[in-house]
């Protein structure tokens, strides 16, 4: 049985190539970095009511897909998942927030095939970022399969255009900490995230595939230093949490050729019943329309919303994260035809089985996993992270669990991404963390 009660052992450097450069280079960059996503969410937040997803970025057609042909795939898919389809120049964008300082790189918007929940063929986009220099680390250079966290469901806020383009992404203050040790990053934008049709947020099945499938696609990139025997770590936080941990769990049967070392996976909400609590009516109720909105879309389900309610849906459908204040307060009772709330309808059918097939910690994972979590985490809530820890040690995984001190969801990030530069190191050394205690 895990003990979650028990304090971790910490995660040691030793043997992991550079021992001390991780910890120092992610306190560098952390404290500024926190500073500038807090600047930027306030700065977002003021113009939230009048300036939705980033308005008057894209032009969009009728269907509310963005009009821009990049993103759209006319060619029928094959069915093989994790299939190139298409690259285009990224690099220009990619310096607002300091990347270009850590050397020069290169970058390619992709589109790619994947398979959603159902199983049905769709094409994702994503980007993938590799410094210009030569890997002189052991073996080949690895690459960080990036889960990126809560962005929005509208096609505006999809990574691999904020990310290029410098439309503030906050994502870039944390991966770019892998850039500099020399790793290739590949961050998926997942399904309906940019490419036409509707972003199934939540829903682990599709996101898991998406991270798996970006990986694939990456190491089919022409004139790079990547390839099917490079070395792979996953990483997210937040609904990036989510989705690393799906694709942990799912690695083993729909990705087993990937050379995957290891994958970290912060703050997961692994079990989406207990999210309400912290969500319904308080300041992060933003998520839990989305929620709401991705997985009703992926199981073809219709909220009963009022005519005020779907208005409100459809705003929220249309608003990026960093304009998420705008819906501080709001409970899913308000929205309603007749009053329910959202544990009301969590309890009716099809709620209830749609939220027990999105439980993360039923399948094991087949390779080292990390897991981090706040115990103050005002978003999802520090037991999720535990419960799943205890969870995958039950089933014979190899865990590492370190729960920090952070007293927000948002500070939780800074102390994963300190935790897991140290957990790549390791792995990607050949070693095998664990805090599973014995059974």
């Amino acid at each position: 049985m895990f003990k979650t009660q028990l304090r971790p052992p910490q995660l040691s450097s030793r043997r992991a190539g550079s021992p001390s450069a991780a910890p120092k280079t992610a306190a560098r960059w952390l404290r500024p970095a926190l500073a500038t996503l807090t600047t930027l969410m306030l700065g977002a937040a003021a113009l939230a009511p009048t300036s939705p997803a980033q308005a008057g970025v894209f032009s969009k057609d009728p269907n509310g897909d963005v009009a821009r042909p990049f993103y759209y795939n006319s060619a029928t898919l094959d069915g093989t998942p994790g299939k190139l389809l298409r690259q285009e120049a990224a690099v220009s964008g990619i310096n607002t927030l300091g990347i270009s300082k850590i050397g020069p790189y290169k970058a390619q918007r992709i589109l790619y095939s994947s398979k959603n929940r159902t199983g049905k063929n769709i094409a994702v986009s994503g980007i993938v970022i590799e410094p210009k220099r030569a890997w002189s680390g052991k073996g080949q250079r690895p690459i960080i399969a990036y889960a990126p966290g809560t962005q929005g469901i509208s096609d505006d806020c999809a990574p691999s255009w904020n990310i290029a383009n410098s439309i503030g992404d906050y994502e870039q203050l944390f991966f770019k900490s892998f850039l500099a040790k020399g790793y290739a990053v590949v961050v998926t934008d997942y399904e309906g995230l940019g490419t036409p049709g509707a972003h199934t947020y939540m829903d682990r099945v599709s996101q898991g595939h998406a991270v798996l499938d970006s990986a694939r696609a990456a190491t089919q990139l022409k004139g790079w230093d990547l390839g099917k025997n490079n070395p792979i770590v996953i990483n997210g936080y937040s609904q990036g949490g989510g989705a690393a941990a799906s694709a942990a769990e799912l690695a083993g049967t729909y990705a087993p050729e990937l050379n995957i070392k290891g994958a970290a996976a912060g703050a997961v909400p692994a079990n989406l019943s207990a999210l309400p609590a912290k969500l319904d009516g308080g300041k992060s109720a933003l998520f839990e329309l989305y929620a709401l909105k991705g997985l009703t879309t992926s199981y073809g389900v219709t909220l009963p919303l009022s005519p005020h309610g779907q208005q409100v849906m459809q705003r929220a459908t249309n608003t990026c994260v960093m304009g998420g204040s705008f819906y501080s307060g709001t409970r899913l009772s308000q929205l309603t035809s007749d009053g329910t709330d959202v544990n009301q309808l969590m309890a009716q059918e099809p709620y209830r089985t749609m939220l027990a097939q999105q439980r993360i910690g039923n399948l094991k994972p087949t390779m080292p996993v990390l897991l981090t979590h706040g115990r103050g985490d005002d978003v999802i809530d520090y037991q999720v992270g535990s419960t799943l820890a205890s969870d995958w040690c039950a089933r014979g995984a190899r865990v590492t669990f370190t729960p920090n001190d952070a007293k927000s969801h948002t500070a939780g990030a800074s102390e994963h991404l300190k935790q897991s530069l140290v957990f790549t190191m390791l792995v990607l050394d050949g070693l095998s963390p664990n805090s599973c205690s014995a059974r």
